[in-house]
């Protein structure tokens, strides 16, 4: 018997763990940045460490691309060089 039907359901699983990982860490992260001085991209690193670790390649890049975009689009940041970590980030 083949088990065919699913490994589709166990990548999806991946996925979603991947984008739940990054939701946390944005949530996490918008809730303590009034006491910071600018956002925190540690949380995010953690998420695609995870996904990475529990999905792998493909999970991580695209917590990496969620974390990014997440970063740069919700974090309204004071300094300008927050741009330049994103991208080291990356």
């Amino acid at each position: 018997m083949s088990d065919s039907g699913t490994y589709p359901a166990k990548s999806l699983t991946r996925y979603a763990a991947a984008v739940l990982a990054v939701a946390v860490a944005f949530a996490c992260t918008v809730l303590t940045l009034p006491l910071s001085e600018r956002s925190q991209l540690f949380l995010f690193l953690a998420a695609v460490v995870l996904s990475a670790w529990y999905g792998g390649s493909g999970p991580g890049l695209v917590a990496t691309g969620l974390a990014a975009a997440a970063q740069l689009a919700f974090v309204e940041p004071p300094y300008g060089d927050d741009v330049v970590r994103t991208l080291l980030f990356l």
